[in-house]
């Protein structure tokens, strides 16, 4: 069953349905508020991306959830960009890409590497992935590969605000395992139904 905060279940028997079209441009409408009042979108990306966010934000909230508890639709922790909702694993994806962006140019040679902690967790929590797909697959359990890469997505951030990247001395290493979080990120997301955002 589906309902909103504070609201009753929906329930087609009694006439209380919330319809699919009425939550998608309500949702849409509440991501575009949320992108304009942070001043780094331009009115033209907001009117690209906002319906992928939104779409994002439903599914995701839906999915996560076990087999046979009910879903609880909370406009405000849907749509944000942090904690465990599907903008904030879109933002991840986006992350990574604006670091693959900005190492403009790469270097196939890569030398010996002594890894820190936060690039070995992060290569053990992308190691698990496919063992994760089968387990969601077999058991018919989306919200196992929700809990994946709301997990891969912690792990990246954890990486991103303690190894810099750009500046290290094994950056053609880190760029590529950033390259594979995003990779992992983008092919889980895909699985789920729900599309990526390149720049957010």
């Amino acid at each position: 069953m589906v309902k909103l905060p504070g609201a009753e279940k929906m329930s087609s028997r009694k006439g209380k349905i919330i319809e699919g079209e009425w939550l998608l441009d309500e949702t849409q409408k509440r991501v575009e508020e949320m992108m304009r009042s942070n001043e780094k979108w331009s009115e033209e990306d907001i009117l690209k991306v906002s319906d992928t966010i939104a779409v994002a934000a439903i599914k995701y909230s839906f999915i996560k959830v076990s087999v046979g508890k009910d879903v609880i639709f909370d406009f405000e922790k849907a749509t944000s960009f942090d904690g465990d909702t599907g903008p904030y694993l879109q933002y991840v994806y986006a992350r990574c890409n604006s670091i693959l962006t900005e190492a403009s140019s790469r270097e196939n040679k890569i030398s010996e590497v002594v890894l820190d902690p936060h690039t070995k967790e992060l290569l053990r929590v992308i190691g698990k992935y496919r063992g994760i797909l089968l387990s969601s697959a077999v058991n018919y359990s989306p919200s196992t590969l929700c809990s994946y890469l709301f997990d891969l997505g912690q792990t990246f951030n954890a990486f991103y605000q303690n190894v810099r990247v750009l500046d290290s001395e094994n950056r053609e290493f880190l760029l590529k395992v950033v390259e594979a979080t995003a990779h992992t990120m983008k092919h889980g997301l895909n699985i789920l139904g729900i599309k990526v955002v390149e720049k957010m």
